[in-house]
């Protein structure tokens, strides 16, 4: 949020001075291939990602803005559909304030065991692979270029990571764990 601007400014920036572009954010979309199913939830992220931006008053043009944010949103949207989820770990490693139930505290404890220990037990090329795009962000294609492989074995080991990653976060490989 904007330290110096109340959060009712915000919004009465986004009403006043960005939607009165949402119709042609909707023609932009289906013009860039955009399935009219997902039209109205892609406009909703944009919405929400401007809202929840934390410098506003930079944007020195609100199509620019609308354009540059629903880009990002449909390479999102890709990014999911082609079954390769982007893992924030900084965001799943967030720890709770000291107000946080020693309950929920136990339970992101072991998570968190069990997602380290899912990693550790991955083979070394598959641990490079996860490191190098999930906790560095490197692009499948630099990934693959420093590690002498197509993009292609890396979006695969990739993907089998982040299965079992999942199964490790949700606990099915083992629900005991010692935290």
């Amino acid at each position: 949020m904007d330290e110096g601007k109340p959060q009712g400014a915000k919004s009465a920036w986004l009403v006043r001075d960005l939607l009165p572009h949402e119709p042609w954010l909707r023609n932009y979309l289906i013009l860039s291939s955009c399935p009219l199913a997902d039209v109205d939830d892609v406009v909703q992220d944009c919405f929400l990602k401007i809202h929840a931006a934390v410098s506003i008053e930079r944007a020195v043009s609100p199509r620019g803005l609308l354009r540059h944010v629903a880009r990002n949103v449909l390479i999102d949207r890709h990014r999911r559909w082609r079954g390769i989820e982007f893992v924030g770990l900084d965001a799943a490693l967030e720890v709770p304030s000291d107000c946080c139930p020693q309950d929920e505290l136990f339970d992101l404890r072991r998570t968190l065991t069990r997602v380290a220990l899912a990693i550790d037990a991955f083979p070394a090329r598959r641990r490079d692979i996860v490191e190098r795009r999930c906790i560095a962000g490197q692009s499948s294609r630099d990934a693959a270029a420093d590690l002498g492989l197509c993009s292609s074995a890396v979006d695969k080991q990739l993907r089998k990571s982040l299965e079992v990653l999942r199964s490790a976060r949700d606990g099915a490989c083992g629900e005991y764990v010692q935290a």
